[in-house]
């Protein structure tokens, strides 16, 4: 058996895949790949391996869209595939596919003291839930919930729910926003492109003729 697991963490950008040692956990040949670039993520694993000059028998994809059953539909981008179809490809014993904030939710109890920056008021409570929030390409929301003595993973396509205006400004800043969008998300704010939109929507209302919505 190999040495390696393939890892690999898939958005709507890019495409990072890396060499997880078995025995250690120790990630090698980390490398990045425009989405863009590519017609699918089975030619990208294909590529990097071939680069890399391993194989693997075993291998994990975190990808930014819900995973329900074989077809994986990505939310941001155009990739589709069948889970079993690509795990055949590749000639892989096992190929697990999990949402990303699944991912990244699971690595928060691994963090380290020094890995933390504090924000805001508050201080940590030990035991209690956590909620795991990313901006990106779109926005990632997870939350892990304490279950024993080991952790669950609570993903979710929170990015889509609703913007919820908080104030005066913010009611005219929806306003501007569904000219263009009847159904206004958080991610359409809190992401990539959200900072664009946010931009346009602000110098527009402020009459400065930013480019707009």
């Amino acid at each position: 058996m190999s040495q390696y697991i393939l890892v690999g963490d898939v958005g709507g950008t890019n495409a990072r895949l890396a060499l997880c040692e078995r025995a250690t956990g120790v990630l090698s040949a980390i490398r990045s790949y425009p989405t863009a670039d590519s017609p699918g993520l089975e030619p990208v694993i294909r590529q990097y391996l071939a680069e890399q000059g391993v194989t693997v028998a075993e291998a994990c994809i975190a990808i930014a869209c819900p995973v329900q059953g074989d077809q994986v539909v990505m939310t941001n981008h155009s990739w589709r595939f069948s889970i079993a179809a690509m795990q055949a490809g590749l000639g892989l014993a096992r190929l697990e596919v999990i949402n990303d904030f699944t991912a990244v939710s699971m690595a928060i109890p691994a963090l380290a003291p020094e890995d933390r920056c504090q924000i805001g008021g508050g201080e940590i409570r030990p035991g209690h839930p956590v909620a795991v929030y990313g901006a990106g390409t779109g926005l990632g929301v997870a939350h892990l919930v304490p279950c024993g003595d080991t952790w669950l993973s609570l993903p979710g396509e929170g990015g889509h729910v609703d913007l919820a205006p908080g104030n005066a400004e913010e009611e005219e800043l929806l306003r501007v926003l569904r000219r263009r969008w009847a159904h206004v998300s958080a991610e359409r704010l809190l992401s990539g492109s959200g900072l664009v939109n946010l931009y346009q929507a602000l110098a527009g209302l402020a009459g400065r003729g930013a480019g707009v919505l």
